[in-house]
């Protein structure tokens, strides 16, 4: 056998060489870096991107990004449970100049809503139409509520020419926020992206190395089938509570469905006029303090901030009454109290007393809706049902027994009835049948008295503020 040539071996061998060389340098001059084909949207896929991943197995809030730095853009996933009626992610340390992403479910129930909104305050954001959003629904990404979870990928353009926002791509430590909202996602429901949202029940901050999550070209959605925590810090995490809402529902509603009525049965059951000025008083003093709580609720939402909605009309209106219908009742016992005459200011109060207690009532009911908390109105309506029958079933019969009285007294009393006088006086025995009433006892000689052939007593019941007093006859 003849041995190879070895010098033609390696002279292929070099020719091969040289035109891999060239090969690569020409690959290198036409195709893109190595760091932007792992960002390339070709294949979905990405490797430069930040995740931040909060709670365990299928309770899992997931933020996963990457930008574009030539473009402005911003490529993210969002998912988290339905657990609560919104979830949102924002930029910066605080609300205030944030811009947030919030999600929540569509009318359908089963797509998810994509809002982009601003926020100025720690007030609810509002929605921004300078911010341009699409969801990604190339192969490979889908959106909706998937598994009682909202899942969301989406696209943003230029955000970083967005004005006051907070973004730096050059930080390795770029703050974010995130909130979690109360409630299920039957409490929205909604196709548009100015819905309102209640206030947060969970917030909390994170940051992220947003230099291994940027690119100079192209760009993509992260995408992973189980996403851990990468390029990101966990922070704080607060629960809150909104007792706002709950104070101005619970001092309206009491003030004018127990308070009030209370203090109509202290008059008319009772007949204590001066403890029926302190409670209608005390009444209004909650029913003030309502409405500053909810002077102060409004300014938190975007529907409420204007103060042009009915309830708040009809509330701010109803308070004011409720002043001076106090005032009216206050100056006309102090007149009756030393002239003995019905005034003009009693005939108003005793009639405008439950109409504006009703008007009240009814205000309440708007007051539900428009918080967005209509189911309350069933067991609301039950309550009010149950005290105004309770309160007009007390009336009816306290109305009925006086009629009884009155009839008996025409006739000459049944019996003995102790009297006592409307102003705690002395008690007077009546004694029924044919003996004529006698004041005191009836060894009372009464023949020496001067006031023989006056009427009986007094009716148990003080006169109504829109009565003239019964008088005593002349004496003769």
């Amino acid at each position: 056998m003849s041995r190879p040539n070895r010098p033609l071996s390696i002279g292929f061998l070099s020719l091969f060489a040289i035109l891999l060389q060239v090969s690569l340098v020409t690959a290198s001059l036409f195709s893109p870096s190595i760091r932007e084909r792992a960002a390339d949207t070709s294949d979905g896929a990405t490797t430069n991107y930040a995740a931040w991943v909060w709670g365990e197995n299928n309770s899992q809030f997931i933020f996963a990004t990457q930008f574009n730095s030539d473009t402005g853009d911003i490529y993210f996933h969002l998912s988290a449970p339905t657990a609560s009626s919104w979830v949102a992610i924002g930029t910066g340390e605080g609300m205030g100049g944030s811009l947030m992403f919030i999600v929540y479910a569509s009318s359908n129930g089963k797509n998810a809503t994509l809002s982009p909104r601003l926020s100025t305050d720690e007030v609810e954001p509002s929605y921004s139409s300078s911010i341009q959003c699409s969801l990604v629904t190339s192969e490979g990404y889908t959106n909706g509520i998937i598994n009682d979870t909202y899942v969301v990928n989406a696209h943003c353009t230029k955000v970083l020419d967005l004005p006051g926002q907070k973004i730096d791509l050059t930080r390795t430590d770029a703050p974010f926020i995130f909130a979690i909202g109360p409630g299920s996602p039957q409490d929205i429901n909604s196709n548009s992206v100015e819905a309102g949202i209640r206030r947060h029940v969970t917030y909390g901050d994170f940051t992220m190395d947003l230099t291994k999550a940027t690119v100079t070209s192209g760009g993509a959605v992260p995408t992973s089938s189980n996403f851990t925590m990468t390029n990101a810090v966990q922070g704080d995490i607060t629960g809150d509570r909104d007792w706002t809402g709950a104070f101005h529902a619970l001092m309206m509603c009491g003030a004018f469905v127990i308070i009030f009525p209370a203090g109509v049965l202290v008059l008319r059951i009772m007949e204590k006029v001066m403890w029926h000025g302190y409670v209608q008083g005390f009444a209004g003093l909650v029913a003030i303090l309502g409405v500053g709580v909810g002077i102060y609720l409004g300014r938190m939402y975007n529907h409420s901030k204007n103060v042009n909605s009915a309830h708040q009309i009809i509330g701010l209106v109803v308070v004011l009454f409720v002043i001076v219908q106090w005032m009216l009742g206050f100056f006309h016992h102090r007149s009756y109290a030393r002239n003995k005459r019905p005034t003009l200011m009693g005939k108003i109060h005793r009639y405008a007393g439950p109409l504006i207690l009703l008007v009240g009532i009814m205000n309440g009911f708007l007051g539900f809706d428009f918080s967005n908390a209509n189911r309350l109105n069933i067991p609301y309506a039950i309550i009010v049902v149950i005290v105004l029958a309770a309160v007009g079933t007390m009336l009816f019969l306290k109305r009925r027994r006086k009629r009884k009285q009155m009839v008996a007294i025409e006739m000459g009393g049944l019996g003995p009835q102790p009297y006592q006088g409307a102003r705690g006086g002395a008690s007077y025995s009546e004694v029924g049948g044919d003996q004529a009433r006698q004041p005191f006892s009836s060894n009372y000689d009464d023949r020496s008295r001067s006031d023989i052939g006056l009427s009986g007593p007094p009716s148990r019941d003080p006169p109504a503020y829109g009565e003239v007093p019964t008088q005593p006859r002349q004496m003769v």
